[in-house]
């Protein structure tokens, strides 16, 4: 399965590797061979544990209620060995819990513990990332207004943001939004046409038909209903508008994987797979309301894991 797991951000954590050996060597085929697929980082399952609320815990949980009632002044009163930098963390993790579904604190938490290693991690194949930024700008204009869902930390956004009339990118983990938020700022050429935000596809409100072009990069095999995302992304777009996206489809070559990483996806420590094949992906795309207008197959057509597809609407 060589690196298409890296390459999809699953699992990037060397202790997953360890309990994987096993399976991998007993799965290997002459035309798949057994190769170490997990990313190597010096991870431990005890590094793994959440620790998104270490100050939350710290701090009784009666103040932070009574934070969001008491004005600024009086609250500067309540602990005065509490950090203002803390007491606005806190309140934003409270203030999450409106804007995430159950599904998606959950996952966010799985994230937020990735968000440093995925932004550290070098882009697989410049070449081929860069021919998938002209496709997607082929399609825009100075006066689109673009969404992306699942943005990470915001560098495909940027990219961008230059080439359209504003760019609004989200993305549940709060981490990701802390870093994209950190690259605008030292983006050059400035930006000043983007905007972050801190959402689930879940619980985000756009208005119908608003933007003129959606963007789900490696995000669909993430989410647990590719088809309700699909439905929701048509009715976000214009007519003639684009759904434009990047997948990697398990279901051609690894479909055994949504098995294996079901416990791991259970306790909370990888993200669940959606596992789907490329055919069947087109199909839901046409199904929701598009027509697939440009299809790009990353890498070699041997080893193509992923498809970017460019889809319009009807």
């Amino acid at each position: 399965i060589d690196d298409c797991l890296i390459e999809s951000h699953i699992f990037p954590m060397k202790s997953i590797r360890n309990i994987f050996h096993p399976l991998i060597l007993l799965s290997a085929t002459p035309s798949m061979p057994a190769r170490t697929f997990i990313y190597s980082y010096p991870t431990t399952f005890a590094d793994m544990k959440t620790t998104s609320y270490s100050v939350a815990r710290n701090v009784d949980r009666t103040m932070v209620t009574d934070l969001k009632t008491t004005s600024s002044s009086a609250a500067n009163t309540v602990n005065s060995t509490l950090k203002s930098s803390e007491i606005s963390s806190i309140m934003d993790k409270e203030s999450l819990k409106a804007t995430h579904s159950k599904s998606e604190k959950r996952a966010a938490g799985i994230w937020d513990r990735f968000a440093d290693r995925y932004f550290q991690q070098p882009i697989k194949d410049e070449a081929d990332y860069q021919k998938k930024l002209a496709i997607t700008r082929g399609y825009l204009t100075p006066r689109s207004r673009i969404l992306e869902i699942g943005c990470g930390t915001g560098g495909t956004a940027i990219q961008h943001a230059p080439y359209v009339e504003h760019v609004h990118a989200i993305d549940f983990s709060s981490k990701m939004i802390d870093i994209a938020k950190k690259q605008v700022e030292s983006a050059n050429p400035k930006v000043s046409n983007i905007e972050f935000e801190c959402v689930g596809l879940d619980s985000f409100r756009a208005l119908e038909e608003s933007y003129d072009a959606v963007l789900g990069l490696s995000i669909l095999h993430l989410l647990p209903n590719k088809d309700e995302t699909l439905r929701r992304v048509h009715g976000m777009i214009k007519p003639g508008g684009y759904f434009i996206s990047s997948t990697t489809c398990l279901g051609d070559f690894a479909r055994y994987l949504k098995y294996i990483a079901a416990p791991f996806s259970y306790v909370g420590l990888l993200p669940k797979l959606n596992v789907f094949t490329k055919d069947e992906l087109k199909a839901s795309i046409v199904k929701a309301g598009f027509v697939i207008e440009e299809e790009f197959h990353p890498g070699t057509k041997k080893d193509g894991k992923a498809v970017f597809l460019v889809a319009k609407k009807i």
